[in-house]
């Protein structure tokens, strides 16, 4: 009969919770709800740090933008940016600079539509002719185009291609027209017409374009001048086709910069124009569809009249085209705007004309007043130093405006509901998948633990039984 000793069961411990650790105060942070997350506390308040930065990313990047609304404005510039915020300094520049030109919508402008440039002195008024887009490509069975987005580009690539003129020589009436051709991004073919009636008005050049009019008056004066005389009767002319008395009523000439090689047809300009042809009508020629004399690079029929108004002629061409280049920010051989080529382009006297004419003491009268401002008007009544500022005149661009579509903060209710909810949404989310990592890290890592312990309990129970039975006394 085996006997075993009694052994008094231990003392039951009692109930008494102690304080937790020191370092235990710190761990914030749970993953259930019985348990706080075992890492040490500088795991908690990293997590907290870097939750509130994450939280303070998140309401300035959404204060940022759902708390600004879009809206548009009308803007003379294409290439504007967008209004400035407050986060705007902290935008790398190669953004802000990526906005320009993508903020505004162009605009359209149709065949026939009349234009003016944004210069401070605008000039003349210019008419769309004509969009050229397949000049290039040389197909004349292309499509004409009547409207072409124009984006802003400058103009100061366009170019003057002819210009032509009509003289009533009777009445004095001056009538230019000049085609202005444009490149790519905006190839359009722009006229331009500016016409004087002497002691009447003139018309297309706005008040602002100084002595448009007035080198307009000397023209019309020697050509009155000219044909006043015996030796432009109309029988005495070279070049007549008829025989004939009388006077000639009409003049019109066409002038580009490619024309007759005489030397009496060359314009004293930069760049050099040259008259293409020229002229002589009445009224019985003009009514019956032909003209008494026929000039120029077609017919190499050069007239004397070329040496006798070539003067006052190029000191108007001068004027014009100068006029036309500070409309597209030209500065190049402007007269309005360099000393040395007024001096050079704008003439007082003429070694040219048939000294028999009598030209009478208002011959380039306002060529005279041009060039002695002392004497009468500087050139630019709005500077004292007789120069516009080539500030006022580069980089033009059409006159209009653009639709430009910008933000602007919301107001405060629609501020709060916008920005608030979407960075405590965004937060919540980031927030709830980081728990959800670490919840799934610290699960494996229990699992494994758990695993080990029943190793290690196993194995111990086996050496507990063994134990056991060897301690066991056998039976007699």
């Amino acid at each position: 009969m085996l006997s075993s000793s009694h052994n008094p069961s231990s003392p039951t411990p009692s109930i008494n919770p102690s304080k937790p650790a020191r370092s235990d105060r710190w761990k914030l942070l749970s993953y259930n709800l019985s348990s706080t997350i075992p890492y040490s506390p500088f795991f908690h308040i990293t997590s907290i740090i870097v939750a509130f930065l994450a939280l303070v990313i998140i309401a300035l990047w959404a204060a940022a933008t759902a708390g600004f609304e879009p809206y548009t404005v009308f803007d003379t510039d294409f290439n504007r940016t967008d209004d400035r915020h407050w986060y705007t300094p902290l935008l790398p520049s190669s953004v802000i600079e990526g906005q320009k030109g993508k903020l505004c919508d162009p605009v359209i402008f149709n065949a026939g539509s009349t234009i003016q440039t944004n210069g401070m002195y605008m000039r003349l008024s210019y008419t769309i002719s004509e969009y050229d887009i397949h000049a290039g490509l040389k197909d004349d069975g292309a499509p004409a185009y009547t409207s072409v987005a124009y984006r802003g580009s400058r103009l100061d690539i366009c170019v003057i291609s002819t210009i032509s003129f009509i003289v009533d020589v009777r009445s004095g009436l001056l009538t230019t027209t000049a085609l202005i051709t444009c490149p790519d991004p905006w190839p359009a073919t722009l006229s331009t017409t500016y016409t004087l009636t002497p002691e009447v008005t003139d018309t297309g050049a706005y008040e602002s374009a100084p002595w448009l009019g007035q080198l307009a008056i000397d023209l019309a004066y020697r050509v009155g001048k000219l044909f006043d005389d015996p030796t432009y009767a109309k029988e005495n002319t070279p070049g007549s086709v008829r025989n004939g008395t009388g006077r000639w009523s009409r003049m019109s000439g066409d002038l580009n910069g490619w024309g007759s090689s005489s030397p009496n047809s060359t314009l004293l300009t930069e760049p050099v124009f040259q008259i293409r042809s020229l002229l002589l009508s009445n009224p019985e020629d003009i009514a019956s569809g032909d003209t008494s004399s026929i000039s120029g690079e077609s017919r190499g029929i050069p007239p004397v009249i070329y040496s006798d108004m070539i003067v006052p002629l190029s000191n108007f061409i001068s004027a014009l085209i100068s006029t036309i280049h500070s409309d597209l920010g030209i500065l190049a051989n402007n007269v309005f705007l360099n000393e040395t080529a007024l001096h050079r382009l704008i003439r007082e006297t003429d070694e040219y004309v048939n000294t028999s004419i009598s030209l009478g003491d208002y011959d380039l009268y306002y060529a005279h007043m041009m060039l002695h401002p002392n004497s009468g008007t500087i050139i630019d009544p709005w500077v004292t130093n007789r120069t516009y500022s080539a500030l006022t005149v580069a980089d033009r661009a059409i006159a209009t405006a653009y639709p430009c579509h910008i933000t602007r903060s919301k107001g405060l209710a629609s501020w709060l509901v916008s920005v608030v909810g979407l960075t405590f949404s965004i937060w919540g989310g980031l927030w709830q998948l980081y728990m959800l990592i670490v919840s799934y890290i610290l699960s494996k890592r229990e699992n494994s633990n758990f695993s080990s312990a029943n190793v290690i309990s196993t194995s111990l129970t086996s050496k507990q039984v063994v134990a056991s039975k060897e301690s066991i006394p056998l039976l007699p």
